[in-house]
C-alpha cells in the first residue's frame, strides 16, 4: 500500500511548522494530529493513533466546537481505533457521538452516518452476544 513511515515523518515535520506558525491551539494543529493518527492506525500502531486522535479532538472542540464535521470524524476514528485494539465497549460511546453529531450537520441518511448505524450495530449486537455467552457460562 503506501508508505506509511515515510507519511508520518512528512505529517510531524508539519505538525512543528504548523505549530510554530499557527500555536498550539489551531483547528489546523488539531486536523493534522488526526492524519498523524490515521497514519499510525495504518501502520498498526493503535496505541500511538488513540493519543494522536484524542490530541486532535481536544484542539479541533475548543478551535471549532462541537457541532462541526472534523470534530465528528475524529469522535469516529476514535471509535475505530477502540475498537481495532479490542476495545468494543469503549468504541461504542465516541462512534455514538460521531453518528449524532454527523446526523446534525450532513442528514440522517447520509452515507457517513449510515457506515457509523452500521458499525454501532455490529459493536452492539457483539457485546449483546459476549454477555449472553458469559450468562450461560458456569
Amino acid at each position: 500500500m503506501g508508505d506509511h513511515a515515510g507519511a508520518l515523518e512528512a505529517y510531524e515535520r508539519a505538525l512543528a511548522i504548523q505549530r510554530a506558525a499557527l500555536g498550539d491551539g489551531h483547528a489546523k494543529v488539531g486536523s493534522m494530529w488526526a492524519q498523524i493518527g490515521l497514519c499510525r492506525s495504518g501502520m498498526g500502531d493503535y496505541t500511538g493513533a488513540l493519543e494522536a486522535y484524542e490530541r486532535a479532538l481536544a484542539i479541533e472542540r475548543a478551535a471549532l466546537g462541537d457541532h462541526h464535521d472534523e470534530v465528528g470524524s475524529t469522535w469516529a476514528h476514535i471509535g475505530v481505533c477502540r475498537s481495532s485494539m479490542g476495545d468494543y465497549a469503549g468504541a461504542l460511546e465516541p462512534l455514538c457521538i460521531a453518528r449524532d453529531t454527523l446526523a446534525f450537520l450532513l442528514s440522517p441518511n447520509h452515507r457517513q452516518v449510515t457506515a457509523l448505524d452500521t458499525a454501532i450495530s455490529v459493536l452492539t449486537k457483539a457485546g449483546l452476544k459476549r454477555q449472553l455467552a458469559r450468562q450461560r457460562s458456569p
